[in-house]
């Protein structure tokens, strides 16, 4: 049986025409459509189990002091900011994890990193978070942080959160006059600032939806408002991707902060800083059940136990399997009321600042307080 030769010419044509099609149908997508499209490329992934690389640079060199306030509070001040200068080397910090979700549990394992800290493990749901450092026998539980680790570092905002926990789609149907814009072959979704919305109401939000990638999302943008004009704070962009059978997922993902700080009219709106993060893919799966017990925390007696959200400070009497936070309680030590702070000041502080250090800070802060009382006490107190 004889066939004709297929023409080159003929298929690429064809293959032209589909494309247009589709980028056609695309522009005709209204914004429920197009909010519906992101929601299903984000829920796609059920699950991911991956290995991340992540390298922070910074371009700005920040000075600061720590002054006292009247009521006796230490506040961080920042002195001067300044861009390097040229040939100078910028302070780098690269880190590894091993990040699990599933279910809207997850699982954060600190590997290493530049400044030499131990590793540990964080356990989360949609509620709190457990933090464990072993060699220090010490474990943290609070609510659930927005920043468990520095900010484009977290492998959820690569396409499933705006911030930490926060679901990407759920920010933009929270506010109202969100809207669809055709940016030459872009479809971009607006979603301005709104009083009435339950997650940053004065920061605006674009999302980038990419057609070609499943309607994943591609560049996430936030905006802050600054001496009353929208100011871009920081920006995400998915540098690559990689296909599994459910759609696409995003393995490298680099996030650039911005200097909202209008005082210094230098370094004002210059990058501040850039994370690159990296998926280390043959160490990482998608979309595979992950066993209930990857969510738990084993925790060996004598652990020092800091409840921030029961208040109290306890060291552990027996070996605990983590799952029940009462039975962890039971039979603990040098049972100790913590009495509440008094909330600080308001003060103006960039979204990405609070978010880089506030996790940290807080795990630090408590355990160092928890240490000195516990060593200021006569054994058998």
């Amino acid at each position: 049986m004889l066939t004709r030769p297929v023409n080159a010419s003929l298929i690429i044509l064809v293959l032209l025409g589909l494309e247009r099609m589709a980028s056609a149908r695309d522009q005709e997508l209204t914004t429920a459509q197009a909010l519906d499209r992101l929601e299903g490329a984000v829920q796609s992934v059920k699950s991911f189990d991956v290995k991340v690389d992540a390298t922070m640079r910074w371009l700005i060199v920040t000075n600061t002091s720590v002054n006292k306030s009247e009521r006796g509070r230490e506040e961080v001040v920042v002195t001067s900011r300044r861009k390097i200068a040229p040939g100078e080397s910028p302070q780098i910090h690269r880190a590894r994890f091993r990040q699990v979700m599933q279910k809207g549990k997850g699982r954060i394992e600190f590997l290493g990193d530049t400044f030499g800290s131990d590793s540990s493990s964080l356990v989360y749901d949609r509620e709190m978070q457990k933090h464990s450092r072993p060699k220090e026998r010490s474990l943290m539980i609070q609510d659930l942080s927005l920043a468990p680790i520095r900010d484009g570092m977290d492998y959820r905002t690569a396409y499933l959160t705006w911030i930490g926990p926060r679901l990407l789609v759920d920010c933009l149907r929270g506010r109202k006059n969100v809207r669809l814009l055709h940016d030459n072959s872009e479809l971009v979704l607006e979603g301005p600032p709104d009083p009435a919305a339950d997650n940053f109401p004065t920061w605006g939000l674009k999302v980038t939806i990419d057609p070609g990638h499943g309607f994943m999302p591609s560049v996430v943008e936030t905006l802050i408002p600054v001496q009353g004009k929208p100011m871009l704070a920081y920006r995400r962009e998915v540098k690559r991707w990689k296909r599994v059978a459910s759609g696409w997922v995003p393995t490298k993902v680099i996030t650039t902060h911005y200097n909202p700080d209008p005082k210094n009219q230098e370094t004002f709106g210059a990058v501040n800083d850039e994370v690159i993060m990296e998926v280390d893919e043959e160490q990482s799966n998608w979309n595979k059940e992950i066993p209930d017990n990857t969510f738990t925390l084993a925790i060996p007696a004598g652990t020092q136990v800091i409840d921030g959200r029961k208040g109290v400070m306890y060291t552990t009497g027996k070996p605990d399997p983590g799952k029940n936070l009462d039975d962890l309680a039971s039979g603990a030590k040098n049972m100790i009321r913590l009495t509440p702070l008094q909330p600080a000041p308001r003060r103006w502080m960039t979204g990405w600042m609070a978010l880089a250090g506030a996790g940290a800070l807080v795990v630090l802060t408590a355990i160092v307080l928890f240490v000195r009382r516990l060593r200021r006490r006569k054994p058998g107190v």
